[in-house]
């Protein structure tokens, strides 16, 4: 998996073969094809190990956290230790994504899943009286999910950034979404 990262930063998925996988792992082509079957696979596996390392379960506890408005606080910081997890890999893949349909489609499945589980926290967030007058729920979903997407994480970050930082910078701006404050 390392080695596969490594590559990925590197020269990017189309530059990439199982190959040069096996080769850099210091295993045969085989062992790299029977363990994730094809390129795709490989990818899926690398994604896999990154959200493990961004700990992307999170999201999902968070989500759970009975306060609504603490769930978004954890939403929004669990978000920033994911997307800060590993920039360089990220910023290659969802760069990819953009251009490239297989590689799309892999993080494509996984937005959905962090659709849904801005979806079910906002239905929550508008049952409690929580989002901002007039806004619609569907509109909220789309916002909060904009900013905490990797390119806005991204954006905001310097290199060094300590992801606390743009999760404070974030959370303002979610305010304007849902009153995390209390003072209506």
């Amino acid at each position: 998996m390392e080695s596969a990262r490594q590559l990925l930063v590197r020269q990017g998925f189309h530059g990439l073969s199982l190959e040069d996988v096996a080769r850099a792992a210091g295993v045969t082509r085989k062992t790299v094809y029977n363990h994730f079957g094809s390129k795709l696979g490989l990818l899926n596996a690398v994604f896999d190990a990154v959200a493990a390392r961004g700990e992307v379960w999170r999201l999902a506890e968070a989500a759970e956290v009975s306060d609504p408005r603490e769930a978004v606080v954890r939403l929004v910081g669990a978000s920033c230790r994911l997307w800060a997890s590993d920039r360089a890999l990220l910023r290659r893949l969802v760069g990819l994504a953009a251009v490239d349909p297989e590689t799309a489609s892999v993080v494509v499945e996984r937005e959905r899943r962090r659709e849904a589980t801005w979806a079910h926290l906002v239905r929550r967030l508008e049952a409690a009286g929580l989002l901002r007058p007039g806004l619609a729920a569907e509109e909220a979903v789309r916002v909060l999910m904009a900013l905490t997407s990797f390119a806005t994480y991204d954006m905001l970050a310097p290199a060094d950034a300590d992801p606390a930082a743009v999760m404070a910078l974030l959370l303002r701006l979610a305010d304007g979404i849902v009153d995390l404050s209390g003072r209506g």
